[in-house]
C-alpha cells in the first residue's frame, strides 16, 4: 500500500485548496481508513496525494490520500457533495476589498456566467435594516468612496445580522438583460451600453438550520433614484452607474479616467480564478483569468432621435405629453419639472419640443 509522503517540500497545488472530494476508492493505510463514499475536504496537496479532512467520520478525522482516489466537485452549485465549510476559490471573508478574489464558472450549453467571492455578514443599516458589501471603489485621496450596499429584505427566509452568505453575480454572457437584472432597469435607456447594466443578477446563497442550501434574488430599490442629484446631470442613475461598473470591473476593463463623470462608479480591474469544469471526469481545475489590457470610455448618450426611434420601435408613444415623474425628483431637476422619459434624453434635447421649436415640454 502506497504510503503517505514523509518529506515537507510541495509541489505547485494542481487541486483547489478547500475544495470538497469523495472517495471514488477505499483507502486504507497505518494512518487512515476512508471507506469509498467518504466526504471531505482538501485542505493540503503534497507530491501527488491530497491532505483530506473527513468530518462525517467517526470520530472525524484527516490523513493523505493518493489524488486518484478522489474526485472533487462543488456543494452550491451542484448539490452533490455536502462539507461542514462550504468550498470557496476566494479567501477570507475578512479580507481587503482589492485582495478579493472572484470564482467563475461557465456552463456549456447556457447564456450565463457566474461569479461569486467569499462570503460576507449581514450587518446593521439605518432605519433598522439589514446590509451586506458586495465590493468597493479603491480609495482615492479626497474622494468620496463608492461601493456597492445591497439591502436584505425583512423577512427574507429568518437571516439575521450577523448571518454570514455567499454572494453569487449570474452575468449573462451576451450582454443582454438578465431576468432577475439586478438594477432593474427598464429596456429603453440612454446609454449605448444600457444592456450591460442590466444584465447581470445578484444573490445570495445560504444554508439553513437544517442543512439545506437556499438562494434569493436580490435587486435595486429604486432604479430611478440619482447618486448626485445636485449636478443636474440627465441618465445619472445610481442603478445605472452600479450596473455598468459592476460589468466593466468582472469584465477587467479599465474606465479612460478623462471620459469618467464624476457620478460614476469605478471599481477597478477584478481579480478572478476560473473553474475549468471537467464533465467527463467530474473534476474542477481554477486557473486565473488574466486582465485583457484594454481601456474603454464611458459611453455616450444618444440623442433625442434615437432615443424616439427606439422608444417608436417598442410600440411607445415618444411625442407629446409624456407621463407624470416622481414628486421627490421635481425640485432637482433642471429645467425644474423635467419628467422621466425628458430626462432621460440629453442636456439640450430637453428643451426640445417634438414640433421643432426650441420651448419646455409642459409639465404634467
Amino acid at each position: 500500500m502506497a504510503q503517505p509522503p514523509q518529506h515537507t517540500s510541495s509541489t505547485p497545488a494542481d487541486w483547489p485548496i478547500g475544495y470538497p472530494c469523495i472517495a471514488q476508492h477505499a483507502y486504507r493505510d497505518e494512518n487512515i481508513d476512508m471507506p469509498a463514499g467518504t466526504r471531505g475536504k482538501i485542505v493540503r496537496t503534497e507530491m501527488g496525494y491530497a491532505q483530506v479532512t473527513m468530518p462525517y467520520l467517526e470520530p472525524a478525522r484527516s490523513g493523505f490520500v493518493p489524488q486518484s482516489y478522489l474526485q472533487i466537485g462543488t456543494t452550491r452549485k451542484y448539490g452533490d457533495i455536502h462539507v461542514e465549510v462550504p468550498p470557496t476559490l476566494v479567501n477570507s471573508p475578512t479580507s481587503a476589498q482589492s485582495n478579493i478574489i472572484w470564482s467563475k464558472l461557465s456552463i456549456p450549453g447556457t447564456n450565463r456566467i457566474f461569479y461569486d467571492r467569499a462570503q460576507v455578514q449581514i450587518r446593521p443599516g439605518p432605519s433598522n435594516s439589514k446590509r451586506i458589501t458586495i465590493v468597493s471603489e479603491a480609495e482615492v485621496p479626497g474622494q468620496a468612496r463608492g461601493s456597492l450596499e445591497v439591502t436584505i429584505p425583512s423577512g427574507v427566509l429568518g437571516l439575521d445580522v450577523g448571518t454570514w452568505v455567499h454572494p453569487v453575480i449570474e452575468m449573462m454572457a451576451d450582454g443582454s438583460p438578465h431576468s432577475h437584472s439586478y438594477t432593474r432597469l427598464p429596456i429603453a435607456g440612454p446609454y449605448a451600453d444600457w444592456n450591460q447594466a442590466n444584465s447581470w443578477a445578484l444573490k445570495i446563497e445560504f444554508e439553513l438550520d437544517n442543512g439545506s442550501w437556499q438562494h434569493v434574488y436580490l435587486s435595486c430599490s429604486n432604479p430611478y433614484e440619482a447618486r448626485t442629484p445636485q449636478l443636474n446631470w440627465p441618465g445619472a442613475f445610481d442603478a445605472y452607474g452600479h450596473g455598468i461598473g459592476i460589468y466593466r470591473y468582472l469584465q477587467q476593463v479599465q474606465l479612460d479616467r478623462h471620459s469618467k463623470q464624476a457620478w460614476m462608479y469605478d471599481y477597478g480591474l477584478a481579480r478572478i480564478k476560473e473553474q475549468k469544469f471537467d464533465f467527463l471526469t467530474q473534476t474542477i481545475t481554477p486557473e486565473d483569468v488574466l486582465p485583457p489590457n484594454k481601456i474603454v470610455k464611458a459611453s455616450s448618450m444618444k440623442t433625442v432621435g434615437q432615443m424616439q426611434a427606439e422608444l417608436g420601435q417598442l410600440g411607445l408613444n415618444a411625442f407629446g405629453n409624456p407621463g407624470q415623474m416622481d414628486q421627490p425628483s421635481r425640485g432637482t431637476r433642471r429645467p425644474a419639472g423635467a419628467c422621466d422619459s425628458c430626462y432621460l434624453h440629453n442636456l439640450g434635447g430637453r428643451n426640445f419640443h417634438p414640433d421643432g421649436v426650441r420651448k419646455p415640454f409642459p409639465s404634467v
